[in-house]
């Protein structure tokens, strides 16, 4: 009995042993999600839409492309409505857009991803005779709302309060625009109430308010601001808005000097919400390519480290894995 329990012993002795040997860290359990991107997957992947989401997905098709250097990206700002129209002819994988997707886009079979944050900002003429006074005592939202969406057109001594008779040039997008939705839902308006004159993208917004000292217009975040300086572009300057009505800009409702400055407002909820909004790469239903699901998975994992250089807000990890939910 005594040779029988030390046989057994030694038997339970060895299996317990065997069980405990150290795994092979080479090999990769079925159950371990392989990290998106590291494929080396080939193919084209086509994209276009928003201008306002057009540097970020840039920037993310070249740090995919390095590390998969066999897939080839096509991309086109276009505009929000230009690119779901090319998602639904099938001439592009991804459109790029700038808003949510309205309840009859859904019904249509667009399925929305989001990957950033960006936000939409009030800009005039750094040469404005009337500057100081803007950053002084900013814009309530009434007054704005008198400005792009009322009958009559207003002056600059009527924004300021002095007697000055120079007329505010206003201007606004002309193509259909996920920063105009924004701009006219943040003034309880709709894209078709705003006034002004029409541009097209939000380069050309910049440009037509850096040649008018007397222009005021709104544009996306990110092109605003310089991403390699993180200050203003030239020739603008970004107007506060004053959310009390009390005609004294506080902290909260501060100029944003630098990109990183109004980032941080965002991240706080010391900005406006209703100016902020995901930006969204959406696909016509829910995409089961391989290279273009991969792709996406990535944009919300390692591609998040392109999301801040390149002047957006970055998820935060809630965020991140509600988007990754989506595409499982």
């Amino acid at each position: 009995m005594t040779r029988f329990l030390r046989y057994f012993l030694f038997v339970v002795i060895i299996i317990i042993t065997g069980c405990m040997q150290p795994r092979n860290t080479n090999m990769q359990s079925e159950s371990e999600p392989v990290e998106p991107g590291s494929y080396n997957l080939t193919g084209n992947i086509r994209i276009s839409g928003a201008f306002a989401l057009t540097p970020l997905a840039r920037s993310l098709a070249d740090g995919y492309s390095k590390m998969n250097p066999g897939v080839a990206f096509e991309i086109e700002a276009t505009g929000t409505g230009a690119g779901l129209d090319a998602t639904s002819d099938g001439a592009i994988h991804i459109a790029m857009v700038s808003r949510s997707l309205t309840d009859e886009e859904r019904a249509e079979g667009y399925y929305s991803v989001p990957v950033a944050k960006d936000a939409v900002v009030l800009i005039a003429n750094r040469d404005n005779p009337y500057l100081g006074k803007l950053l002084e005592s900013g814009l309530d939202p009434k007054t704005l709302a008198t400005l792009f969406t009322g009958e009559k057109d207003m002056t600059w001594g009527e924004l300021v309060m002095t007697t000055s008779s120079e007329k505010v040039n206003l201007f606004t997008r002309g193509d259909e625009s996920g920063a105009a939705d924004l701009w006219a839902g943040f003034l309880f308006k709709t894209r078709a109430d705003l006034k002004g004159s029409p541009v097209t993208g939000d380069a050309a917004m910049i440009e037509m308010v850096q040649k008018d000292k007397f222009a005021l217009g709104y544009c996306n975040l990110t092109y605003a601001y310089n991403n390699v300086t993180r200050e203003r572009v030239a020739g603008i300057q970004v107007i506060p808005i004053d959310l009390d009505y009390d005609r004294k800009i506080s902290s909260t409702d501060q100029p944003y000097e630098t990109i990183d400055k109004i980032h941080r407002a965002i991240y706080l909820g010391l900005y406006p919400h209703e100016l902020c909004r995901k930006l969204c790469f959406v696909t016509r239903g829910k995409t089961e390519d391989k290279l273009v699901l991969d792709f996406l998975r990535w944009s919300l994992t390692g591609g998040q480290q392109f999301v801040s250089p390149t002047g957006y807000c970055e998820f935060n990890n809630a965020e991140k894995k509600v988007s990754l939910e989506l595409l499982k």
